[in-house]
């Protein structure tokens, strides 16, 4: 009976080994939203919606329906000064006017900029496969990117953080491969090769 108790635990262990907890943190909420975009991938409903022909990006589509998005490889947070950030999108200084209205923008435009730089596939496939949400989360206190790389793709996901607890968060392809996803430091690197401002990147699974 011991013995058959342990070779289920063992089971179960390698089973859920490769899985991320799903508890109410933005690692947990991101992966929710990254559940919905995989439902998008996966059928031909978004496709139809935005009047898109597969046919063109056959290759890529295929390449996203292979990949297992419930298990991340690595998973990196990612902040920087997003002033700096819209000011470099832009190429002059904001007021504080500007600031003010696009503050919340700042992230997104860090995520199109990325795919903008690896050319029109990826920037018509992030537009196609693009979900949001809305939700309450007291561990949000700052916009933010999380960034779940797989095997030849990553997943942005935008945090918004927002009044009283509330906060909203995009989930975006992206199909850059000029991101080393190895590790913090490399993938730092990467984003400030594209991109004249300085980020903080934090490794979180």
């Amino acid at each position: 009976m011991k013995k058959s108790l342990f070779i289920l635990i063992c089971i179960l262990a390698i089973l859920l080994g490769g899985c991320v907890k799903r508890q109410n943190t933005p690692l947990g909420y991101g992966l929710e939203l990254i559940d919905a975009m995989e439902v998008l991938i996966d059928g031909d409903e978004a496709m139809e919606l935005y009047n898109f022909s597969p046919e063109g990006y056959k290759s890529e589509i295929d390449a996203l329906r292979e990949i297992e998005f419930s298990k991340p490889k690595i998973v990196f947070k990612v902040t920087c000064d997003t002033r700096k950030l819209l000011e470099e999108q832009i190429g002059q200084e904001v007021s504080d006017e500007f600031f003010e209205i696009y503050a919340n923008k700042s992230m997104a435009s860090l995520v199109s900029g990325i795919n903008s730089n690896e050319g029109t596939t990826s920037v018509i496939l992030s537009s196609v496969f693009n979900v949001g949400k809305i939700f309450e989360c007291k561990a949000i206190e700052e916009d933010m990117v999380y960034f779940y790389a797989y095997d030849g793709v990553i997943v942005a996901v935008c945090f918004y953080d927002g009044e009283d607890d509330a906060c909203s968060a995009t989930a975006t392809v992206v199909l850059n491969k000029k991101l080393d996803a190895s590790d913090a430091s490399s993938f730092e690197d990467s984003l400030e090769s594209l991109f004249n401002c300085d980020f903080e990147v934090k490794k979180v699974y």
